[in-house]
């Protein structure tokens, strides 16, 4: 074979698996060579059956040591699907986190992008061609059609053309086919399928008719009947829409007779892209001028952007610090760049995209995994093609092609869910960010009310610049603090169920003027747990080292790390006698109790439970609003940065819960959660009052929290670190040991341990049992590193991968799983 000295003839490319090896060389056969290029998607076997997508990170003429390389089967795309700084970036965030490229690759890019050999396709039979699918993608549909549902790898053998999986791809992106396991996972609820009743049934008449031939039928006719009730088609020539999952829920019925239903003609397919709202057309609203104070620290921080790329925001709440970012944003797109808009939670982005909209119109796209994956697609060709010149979005925004990045903005940057914790790659968004800044030569901007320590510690000694917003918008005062003592309300009898005499008070004066209260407590459920009184027996969760949360809606007692449930035993099964108790309280056993004081009140939740979708968030969010919601009783959920112009009154239920977490940033988070919920009282027109209920009124953060002291706080949590040689002044690595037999954990752990310790540079705890010490029926142990400021850390995490891959060829602790979690917090 005639072979050029331009023409690559290997090709290194990833997949998205947690292999050993960061990549793997194919041959490029002489047919692709002319259209073969780093960045592109490839369709590669690897292993004896298997057929994965993967991304060309190199081309080159030298063939691996192994000797035989087996060929690339198909190139995916035309133009690449990953930029030159994308793998720059995934490289580093491989290397920082102790990961591997693959996890990366796996965690980057959108589902509809990794279809594998294994993936079972099937005609999706909601789809109604309108005629302008090509030539090859209609013979593809009318293949898969034939078949009902046929997995990748033998759909490969039977489709004769090229560019299968290509073609694959756009039948999915148009909504054709459905795609099994992961992606059907993935993309359910991309697509919602409503049923109405076919025009000539519409006549009451036809109507009757019809129902006197389905008698025969009666699981049919009930359907009908059902789907009549639902849509009120029977008032008349209504023709109101159902959705198919709704009729199939109200009459407990099958995909089989719906499908009769369609299939006789009486129901009728139309589909919806329930997930996905029309584009809305938000025409270009000027930008608020900014205030003194705010136009003092816009400047500022343009100053600070010439000395450094990254710079601290450190604004109090409700002092306008969002406006601060429209105006930046505004500078960056007349400067022809991007800008990645950055927050903590999908929950946030209900009212922020809002007022983004508003003023920077349709050149905003919205990127979060609660889209659908089609949608996430789209933003990522669109970014591609640059098109999209502003990303809202949350952590996994962060992996999107941008080519012109110009602004990051962390809002909120001191919150915990920019940290992923599982799958790998385990990163810190506010981190890995600044990592892809710097790649662009593009700016940071960390903003928050209460930044976090590593982030006040990075100002103050010179490797960020800080810019401080002391002033809230028009000058409103910072909301009062009172705080009441629990235990003094006790002996006073002055403390009814979970709330003190005073804090009922000030919910009867907040409400008696109109006004709107928000009360804090971060657990959810009914009852924290349950206890014997006789014997102290808890219930635990089988599978994991935890006790079980009660959840009065639904009578059942929840594992919140693995989701097992059971109904709660009638007596103590160790002491057999009837004395359950409930102990502790959540977010629902406190919204039944306040109701039980406001009976007139309308009063809401807002946690996990009762905002499991995106929607019932925004549901939720919008009715408190609009003011049809007297009292929001929530988790964390409510402190994170959300702006109701009405809430006069902030209660905080149980501060010790907050403070008495196990962990080395227990003071700092509590101090964060309870200065973050007080910002949510009196940011208009006049003071907010936040009631905080403790055990420890004079616990020095709770002083702190009355005092808005921050930088007292920072103070005294900084000497405590220096001290115990934690964060800022140590670089953390938690290493995860698991197994199914608690003794191949110890022994396994014991042995990683002991070869850490070997590392002259670094301090080696361990190995521990961690709080949770069974999840999911796998024993957990924990190993913690410790790496001084002064080491190298490059060189220490290179010999930590060493030990840990080493321990993973041992052949005698099979089924073990090990991997590194890099600042574990």
């Amino acid at each position: 074979m005639h072979m050029t000295d331009e023409t690559p003839y290997y090709a290194d490319v990833v997949l998205p698996l947690a292999l050993p090896a960061p990549y793997y060389t194919y041959r490029v056969p002489p047919a692709m060579q002319k259209d073969i290029s780093k960045g592109k998607r490839v369709l590669v076997q690897f292993g004896p059956r298997k057929i994965y997508t993967a991304i060309v990170i190199a081309l080159h003429h030298h063939p691996p040591l192994s000797g035989k390389t087996k060929e690339i089967l198909e190139i995916v795309d035309d133009t690449p699907m990953v930029n030159d700084l994308q793998l720059a970036f995934w490289q580093w965030m491989s290397t920082y986190y102790l990961c591997n490229p693959g996890e990366v690759m796996n965690a980057a890019l959108p589902a509809p992008f990794k279809l594998e050999s294994e993936t079972r396709i099937s005609f999706h039979p909601a789809f109604i061609s309108s005629g302008d699918l090509s030539e090859k993608e209609q013979a593809l549909l009318n293949l898969i059609k034939q078949k009902k549902k046929i997995p990748a790898g033998k759909l490969l053998k039977e489709w004769k053309n090229k560019n299968l999986m290509s073609l694959l791809q756009s039948l999915l992106l148009r909504g054709a086919i459905s795609v099994e396991e992961e992606l059907e996972k993935k993309t359910g609820g991309e697509k919602d399928i409503f049923l109405t009743l076919d025009p000539s049934f519409h006549d009451k008449e036809a109507l009757c008719t019809l129902k006197e031939k389905l008698r025969r039928a009666p699981k049919q006719l009930e359907m009908l009947e059902c789907f009549l009730s639902c849509s009120h088609a029977e008032n008349g020539t209504e023709t109101l829409q159902v959705r198919r999952s709704r009729l199939l829920k109200e009459c407990k019925g099958s995909y089989a007779v719906c499908d009769t239903l369609i299939r006789k003609g009486i129901l009728r397919i139309k589909e919806k892209t329930a997930d996905i709202p029309p584009p809305e057309t938000f025409p270009d609203h000027s930008i608020n001028p900014l205030t003194p104070a705010q136009q003092k620290a816009f400047d500022n921080i343009i100053r600070a952007f010439s000395r450094k790329n990254v710079v601290l925001l450190h604004g109090v709440t409700s002092s306008g610090k969002t406006e601060i970012y429209f105006h930046l944003i505004e500078k960056t797109l007349q400067e022809g760049k991007q800008v990645l808009f950055m927050m903590p939670e999908i929950a946030l982005t209900t009212q922020m995209a809002q007022r983004v909209k508003k003023i920077f119109g349709n050149r905003v796209a919205i990127y979060h995994s609660k889209h659908p994956e089609r949608q996430r697609a789209d933003i990522w060709q669109g970014l591609l093609r640059n098109e999209i010149q502003i990303v809202l979005g949350v952590r996994s925004s962060l992996f999107l092609p941008f080519s012109s990045l110009g602004l990051v903005i962390v809002d909120e940057e001191h919150e915990p869910s920019y940290k992923q914790f599982e799958p790998a790659p385990r990163y810190h968004a506010r981190d890995a960010v600044i990592m892809l800044a710097t790649l662009h030569k593009a700016s940071v901007l960390l903003g928050s009310a209460t930044p976090s320590l590593e982030s006040y510690f990075n100002s103050m000694t010179g490797k960020y610049e800080r810019v401080v917003l002391a002033e809230r918008y028009g000058n409103i005062q910072l909301p009062l603090i009172q705080v009441t003592d629990i235990l003094k309300a006790v002996k006073k009898k002055q403390f009814h169920i979970h709330f003190t005499e005073a804090l009922l008070a000030s919910i009867r004066q907040t409400l008696d003027r109109g006004k709107q209260v928000i009360l804090f407590q971060n657990r959810r459920g009914f009852s924290l747990f349950f206890q014997c009184t006789e014997c102290g027996w808890i219930p635990r969760c089988r599978h994991c080292n935890i006790s079980l949360t009660y959840h009065k809606s639904i009578h059942r007692m929840v594992c919140h790390y693995c989701g097992h449930s059971s109904i709660p035993p009638v007596e103590c099964p160790e002491c057999k006698k009837n004395s359950l108790r409930m102990m502790g309280f959540g977010t629902e056993k406190a919204a039944e109790s306040i109701q039980h004081f406001f009976p007139q009140a309308r009063i809401a939740r807002l946690d996990l439970d009762s905002a499991r979708s995106h929607k019932h968030y925004e549901d939720i969010l919008t009715d408190f609003e609009a003011g049809n919601i007297d009292i929001l009783i929530g988790t964390q959920m409510i402190t994170k940065g959300l702006d109701f112009p009405n809430v006069a009154l902030v209660g905080i239920l149980n501060a010790d819960n907050l403070l008495n977490f196990p962990d080395f940033r227990s003071f700092e988070r509590g101090y964060q959660l309870m200065a973050q919920v007080a910002g949510r009282a009196g940011r208009k027109n006049e003071q907010g009052l936040v009631v905080i209920q403790t055990s420890h009124p004079e616990h020095p953060v709770i002083r702190q929290v009355v005092h808005y002291d921050y930088e007292g706080m920072c103070s005294e949590q900084l000497k405590e670190r220096k001290i115990f040689g934690y964060p800022p002044f140590t670089r953390l690595i938690r290493i995860i040991i698991q197994h199914h037999k608690e003794n191949v954990c110890e022994e396994a752990s014991a042995m990683l341990a002991s070869r850490f310790k070997a590392i002259k540079e670094i301090e080696v705890a361990g190995p521990m049992m961690p709080a949770v010490a069974r999840i999911k029926g796998r024993h957990v142990r924990h190993v913690v590193i410790k790496i001084p400021r002064h080491q190298t850390l490059s060189m220490v995490k290179e010999k930590v991968r060493e030990i840990m891959q080493s321990v993973h060829r041992d052949r005698s602790f099979g089924g073990l799983s090990v991997y590194a979690d890099v600042d574990p917090y």
